[in-house]
């Protein structure tokens, strides 16, 4: 399960609680992460569990290298069609 530590959705403990009667379950908590799983580590984390098909040995170290992206103050000029 991915579980992200800023997430008002689906926090933290409602995949702590699945992951009790799930007996093989592996919950990976995102520290700076919301609802969003987009970055290329987590892509590349459920690619290998599921090619797998086992949590054993997955590795999940680039998890703790992800920081949360800067806060937009502005959006960018629009694109003109052409």
């Amino acid at each position: 399960m991915l579980s992200g530590a800023l997430d008002p959705a689906r926090p933290v403990h409602f995949g702590t609680e699945a992951a009790r009667s799930l007996p093989n379950s592996c919950q990976i908590v995102i520290r700076h992460g919301a609802h969003v799983y987009f970055h290329e580590c987590l892509r590349d984390v459920v690619s290998d569990f599921v090619a797998k098909g086992s949590t054993r040995d997955l590795d999940v170290g680039c998890v703790e290298t992800l920081r949360r992206p800067p806060f937009v103050a502005e959006l960018p000029p629009a694109r003109t069609p052409r």
